[in-house]
């Protein structure tokens, strides 16, 4: 879910419900860790498909 929130954040964002439960899990540094790489994997996927960028 967090990954798929954060992915779709201008549909609703990410839900507190969501958010308190990756913090049980993970604790608060390593979420923002998993933040961090889905917003950084989201940047490069955007970068490729604005330049239709096809795996070889």
């Amino acid at each position: 879910m967090l990954t798929e929130e954060i992915t779709m954040i201008s549909k609703k964002g990410l839900s507190d419900k969501t958010y308190k439960k990756v913090i049980e899990l993970f604790g608060e540094v390593k979420t923002a860790q998993l933040i961090m790489a889905v917003v950084a994997i989201n940047s490069w996927n955007r970068i490729a498909v604005s330049l239709h960028s096809h795996p070889h």
